[in-house]
């Protein structure tokens, strides 16, 4: 058994660059400002991994801020931002892909299970994917391995055979350190980063072929189903809402 895992944030739906845009605008009723380069560094993770953003607010204005009241302002206006996002290009083709090749395909995210699920349905694919992972199900988010190796037991599948598309770096070490192939897709936001790191980097979703992948790998692409069962794969977030947190993945 083979697997396709994705992340969900900045890789199948555009969401990184409206949650930068949300931050600017809570910035900018302080006269402060927020530099992409800066903001990266969380994005994939949660905040206080590399960077907080709260904290960075605070210290250019000089004073305590309510934290949790500028964190939901934010929010909102990220939600309102990507209510109707579609799919990034591509997302749609590699499912289909992992399934002619006989794959399982997952999601893992840093993000909490209402976020992520949500937009699944919304979008009309969580019976796409056999395993949904997020921030609900695992103590540690990326850039440890925790909520891919999470994935990859939802799946049945060994991480050496999981083939990872991320959109982050963080997303990019925690696939790594999984023991997964990791390939990155970079956006708008995270396409400054030295993406070294990753087994392979392109362009867009459009551009990998999984295929490619097998020979490459050593893989063999299985003929068989995925072999999972339910959308929500065994003992993750399947459909259940969980707590929410702060995490850009």
């Amino acid at each position: 058994m083979r697997a396709l895992i994705l992340d969900f944030d900045g890789l199948m739906v555009d969401t990184e660059w409206p949650a930068l845009e949300a931050w600017r605008v809570v910035y900018a009723r302080f006269g402060a400002t927020l530099a992409v380069e800066d903001w990266v560094k969380c994005v994939g993770s949660k905040y206080g991994e590399a960077f907080d953003p709260v904290d960075h607010l605070e210290a250019q204005v000089g004073r305590r801020l309510e934290r949790e009241a500028l964190i939901a302002e934010r929010g909102a206006l990220k939600a309102q931002a990507v209510a109707d996002a579609p799919l990034m290009p591509g997302v749609l083709d590699r499912i289909a892909e992992a399934r002619t090749l006989g794959w399982a395909v997952g999601v893992a995210s840093s993000s909490g299970a209402d976020w992520v699920l949500g937009h699944l349905d919304r979008l009309n694919l969580r019976a796409a994917v056999d395993a949904v992972r997020t921030s609900d199900d695992v103590e540690r988010v990326k850039p440890h391995p925790d909520v891919y190796l999470s994935a990859a037991q939802g799946l049945g599948v060994a991480p050496v055979d999981c083939v990872v598309c991320e959109d982050s770096l963080n997303g990019v070490r925690a696939a790594r350190a999984a023991g997964m192939f990791a390939v990155a897709v970079p956006n708008r936001v995270t396409a400054l980063l030295d993406f070294s790191e990753a087994d392979l980097r392109v362009v867009s979703l459009t551009e990998l072929r999984l295929v490619d992948r097998v020979g490459s790998l050593g893989l063999a692409g299985s003929s068989g189903s995925s072999g999972s069962s339910g959308t929500g794969g065994t003992g993750g977030t399947g459909g259940t809402g969980g707590t929410a947190r702060f995490d850009e993945g």
